[in-house]
Protein backbone atom coordinates (compact mmCIF):
# COMPACT_ATOMS: atom_id res chain seq x y z
CA UNK A 1 0.00 0.00 0.00
CA UNK A 2 2.36 2.71 0.71
CA UNK A 3 4.31 1.49 -2.94
CA UNK A 4 0.84 2.38 -4.48
CA UNK A 5 0.88 5.87 -2.60
CA UNK A 6 4.33 6.44 -3.27
CA UNK A 7 3.89 5.95 -6.99
CA UNK A 8 0.55 8.13 -7.58
CA UNK A 9 2.37 11.24 -5.72
CA UNK A 10 4.94 10.45 -8.42
CA UNK A 11 2.39 10.60 -10.95
CA UNK A 12 0.81 13.89 -9.35
CA UNK A 13 3.99 15.90 -9.29
CA UNK A 14 5.04 15.26 -13.06
CA UNK A 15 1.17 16.31 -14.22
CA UNK A 16 2.17 19.82 -11.75
CA UNK A 17 5.55 19.72 -13.44
CA UNK A 18 4.20 19.40 -16.73
CA UNK A 19 1.58 22.24 -16.07
CA UNK A 20 3.73 24.62 -14.75
CA UNK A 21 5.83 24.36 -18.13
CA UNK A 22 3.53 24.53 -20.08
CA UNK A 23 1.81 27.46 -18.84
CA UNK A 24 5.88 28.89 -18.87
CA UNK A 25 5.52 28.46 -22.27
CA UNK A 26 2.05 29.88 -23.02
CA UNK A 27 3.71 32.78 -21.04
CA UNK A 28 6.74 33.50 -23.00
CA UNK A 29 4.80 33.40 -26.37
CA UNK A 30 2.51 36.70 -25.02
CA UNK A 31 3.49 39.65 -26.37
CA UNK A 32 4.67 42.91 -23.94
CA UNK A 33 1.95 45.15 -24.50
CA UNK A 34 3.59 47.44 -21.72
CA UNK A 35 3.56 50.97 -22.67
CA UNK A 36 1.64 50.21 -25.62
CA UNK A 37 -1.03 52.78 -26.71
CA UNK A 38 -4.78 51.14 -26.72
CA UNK A 39 -6.18 50.22 -30.09
CA UNK A 40 -8.85 52.12 -31.13
CA UNK A 41 -11.56 50.29 -33.59
CA UNK A 42 -12.45 52.19 -36.88
CA UNK A 43 -14.72 55.04 -36.86
CA UNK A 44 -17.68 54.77 -39.55
CA UNK A 45 -17.53 57.75 -41.25
CA UNK A 46 -21.44 57.51 -42.70
CA UNK A 47 -21.66 60.10 -45.81
CA UNK A 48 -24.09 63.08 -45.37
CA UNK A 49 -27.11 62.42 -47.00
CA UNK A 50 -27.92 64.80 -50.35
CA UNK A 51 -31.13 67.21 -48.94
CA UNK A 52 -33.12 69.17 -50.89
CA UNK A 53 -31.72 72.93 -50.08
CA UNK A 54 -34.46 76.32 -49.31
CA UNK A 55 -32.49 79.02 -50.95
CA UNK A 56 -33.33 82.77 -51.25
CA UNK A 57 -32.28 83.59 -54.99
CA UNK A 58 -30.73 86.22 -56.70
CA UNK A 59 -33.83 88.56 -58.37
CA UNK A 60 -32.88 89.99 -61.61
CA UNK A 61 -34.90 92.59 -63.54
CA UNK A 62 -34.31 91.83 -67.32
CA UNK A 63 -37.26 94.34 -68.73
CA UNK A 64 -40.07 91.97 -69.91
CA UNK A 65 -42.64 93.33 -71.61
CA UNK A 66 -46.19 93.03 -71.97
CA UNK A 67 -45.87 90.36 -74.24
CA UNK A 68 -43.13 88.44 -73.20
CA UNK A 69 -44.97 88.29 -69.30
CA UNK A 70 -48.74 87.13 -71.59
CA UNK A 71 -46.21 84.25 -73.17
CA UNK A 72 -45.03 83.21 -69.38
CA UNK A 73 -48.79 83.37 -67.62
CA UNK A 74 -49.76 79.97 -69.63
CA UNK A 75 -47.78 78.53 -66.55
CA UNK A 76 -50.17 79.89 -64.48
CA UNK A 77 -53.43 79.63 -66.10
CA UNK A 78 -53.12 76.35 -67.98
CA UNK A 79 -54.29 73.35 -65.79
CA UNK A 80 -52.92 69.97 -66.02
CA UNK A 81 -55.27 67.32 -66.86
CA UNK A 82 -57.27 68.98 -69.81
CA UNK A 83 -57.35 67.42 -73.29
CA UNK A 84 -56.57 68.47 -76.39
CA UNK A 85 -59.63 69.78 -77.31
CA UNK A 86 -60.01 72.50 -74.60
CA UNK A 87 -56.52 73.40 -74.56
CA UNK A 88 -57.23 74.13 -78.48
CA UNK A 89 -59.79 76.30 -77.20
CA UNK A 90 -58.05 78.39 -74.58
CA UNK A 91 -54.79 78.65 -77.28
CA UNK A 92 -56.14 79.03 -81.04
CA UNK A 93 -52.67 79.26 -81.99
CA UNK A 94 -51.38 75.96 -81.22
CA UNK A 95 -50.51 73.43 -83.48
CA UNK A 96 -52.47 69.94 -84.26
CA UNK A 97 -51.57 66.86 -82.11
CA UNK A 98 -48.59 64.23 -83.12
CA UNK A 99 -46.82 61.60 -81.42
CA UNK A 100 -44.24 62.20 -78.71
CA UNK A 101 -41.03 62.91 -80.32
CA UNK A 102 -42.56 62.11 -83.29
CA UNK A 103 -42.27 58.90 -82.56
CA UNK A 104 -45.28 56.27 -83.74
CA UNK A 105 -44.64 53.77 -80.78
CA UNK A 106 -44.86 56.19 -78.44
CA UNK A 107 -48.13 57.47 -79.52
CA UNK A 108 -49.15 53.61 -79.40
CA UNK A 109 -48.70 54.15 -75.62
CA UNK A 110 -50.83 56.73 -75.77
CA UNK A 111 -48.22 59.45 -75.48
CA UNK A 112 -48.62 62.89 -77.61
CA UNK A 113 -47.89 66.79 -78.03
CA UNK A 114 -48.25 70.13 -79.74
CA UNK A 115 -46.35 73.18 -79.20
CA UNK A 116 -46.53 76.96 -80.29
CA UNK A 117 -43.64 79.20 -80.80
CA UNK A 118 -43.78 83.10 -79.23
CA UNK A 119 -40.88 85.50 -79.06
CA UNK A 120 -39.56 86.27 -75.83
CA UNK A 121 -37.06 88.44 -75.17
CA UNK A 122 -36.60 89.08 -78.79
CA UNK A 123 -35.75 85.53 -79.32
CA UNK A 124 -37.89 82.67 -80.62
CA UNK A 125 -39.01 80.56 -77.88
CA UNK A 126 -41.31 77.34 -78.22
CA UNK A 127 -44.01 75.72 -75.57
CA UNK A 128 -44.48 72.01 -76.07
CA UNK A 129 -47.80 70.74 -74.42
CA UNK A 130 -47.45 66.92 -73.77
CA UNK A 131 -50.57 64.66 -73.18
CA UNK A 132 -50.85 61.00 -71.99
CA UNK A 133 -54.42 59.32 -73.34
CA UNK A 134 -55.58 62.91 -74.48
CA UNK A 135 -55.05 64.29 -70.73
CA UNK A 136 -51.84 66.97 -70.26
CA UNK A 137 -49.54 65.77 -68.04
CA UNK A 138 -46.48 68.74 -68.13
CA UNK A 139 -45.56 71.66 -70.55
CA UNK A 140 -42.29 73.17 -71.15
CA UNK A 141 -40.94 76.05 -72.09
CA UNK A 142 -37.66 76.26 -74.12
CA UNK A 143 -35.01 79.46 -75.35
CA UNK A 144 -31.81 78.99 -76.11
CA UNK A 145 -28.91 81.51 -75.28
CA UNK A 146 -25.17 80.57 -76.35
CA UNK A 147 -23.48 83.47 -74.41
CA UNK A 148 -22.96 82.01 -70.89
CA UNK A 149 -23.25 85.56 -69.37
CA UNK A 150 -26.30 86.40 -71.22
CA UNK A 151 -27.68 83.30 -70.52
CA UNK A 152 -27.30 82.70 -66.85
CA UNK A 153 -28.72 86.62 -66.70
CA UNK A 154 -31.92 85.44 -68.75
CA UNK A 155 -32.53 82.16 -66.40
CA UNK A 156 -32.34 84.16 -63.42
CA UNK A 157 -34.65 87.03 -65.17
CA UNK A 158 -37.38 84.64 -66.08
CA UNK A 159 -36.70 82.70 -62.48
CA UNK A 160 -37.56 86.06 -60.93
CA UNK A 161 -40.60 86.22 -62.72
CA UNK A 162 -42.28 83.12 -60.89
CA UNK A 163 -40.43 84.05 -57.84
CA UNK A 164 -42.47 86.50 -57.57
CA UNK A 165 -45.47 85.08 -58.60
CA UNK A 166 -44.86 81.65 -56.58
CA UNK A 167 -42.68 82.19 -54.00
CA UNK A 168 -39.32 80.76 -53.00
CA UNK A 169 -38.70 77.49 -54.25
CA UNK A 170 -36.15 74.83 -53.77
CA UNK A 171 -32.78 73.82 -55.68
CA UNK A 172 -32.47 70.08 -57.39
CA UNK A 173 -29.40 69.01 -56.03
CA UNK A 174 -26.94 67.79 -58.77
CA UNK A 175 -23.95 65.42 -58.91
CA UNK A 176 -20.70 67.19 -57.47
CA UNK A 177 -18.85 66.90 -60.49
CA UNK A 178 -21.68 68.47 -62.38
CA UNK A 179 -20.76 72.38 -62.76
CA UNK A 180 -22.91 72.75 -65.79
CA UNK A 181 -26.47 72.64 -65.22
CA UNK A 182 -28.83 74.30 -62.69
CA UNK A 183 -32.21 73.39 -61.69
CA UNK A 184 -35.02 74.47 -59.33
CA UNK A 185 -38.64 73.96 -58.66
CA UNK A 186 -41.73 74.89 -56.85
CA UNK A 187 -44.28 72.91 -55.42
CA UNK A 188 -47.55 74.45 -56.38
CA UNK A 189 -49.97 72.30 -55.07
CA UNK A 190 -52.51 69.89 -56.87
CA UNK A 191 -49.88 67.96 -57.91
CA UNK A 192 -48.37 70.57 -59.77
CA UNK A 193 -44.75 71.23 -59.54
CA UNK A 194 -42.56 74.07 -61.65
CA UNK A 195 -39.20 73.65 -62.98
CA UNK A 196 -37.07 75.22 -64.20
CA UNK A 197 -33.35 74.53 -65.57
CA UNK A 198 -30.27 75.79 -67.28
CA UNK A 199 -27.89 73.29 -69.34
CA UNK A 200 -24.84 75.89 -69.53
CA UNK A 201 -23.35 73.09 -72.08
CA UNK A 202 -25.82 73.63 -74.93
CA UNK A 203 -27.47 77.17 -73.66
CA UNK A 204 -30.95 75.81 -73.37
CA UNK A 205 -33.13 77.21 -70.49
CA UNK A 206 -36.75 75.07 -70.18
CA UNK A 207 -39.24 75.78 -67.67
CA UNK A 208 -42.63 74.58 -67.19
CA UNK A 209 -45.00 72.57 -65.21
CA UNK A 210 -45.54 68.89 -64.50
CA UNK A 211 -47.76 66.34 -62.02
CA UNK A 212 -44.15 64.61 -60.83
CA UNK A 213 -42.41 65.80 -58.06
CA UNK A 214 -38.89 66.22 -60.01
Amino acid sequence: MKKLFTLFGLVLLLAAGCTESETEEVNSNKIDTTGMPPIEKPVEVKKPEKKEVVETTERVEIGLNTEDKSFLEFAEVIDLGVNFKTLKEKIPSIKGIRPEGNMDELAAQGLTETSITSQLMGKTASLEFNFKNDSLYSFYYLVSEQDTEKGDRLYKGIRTYYLEKWGEGKRIPVEEDNRYSKSYYWELGNNRYGVMTYNLNTGNISWGVQNTKP
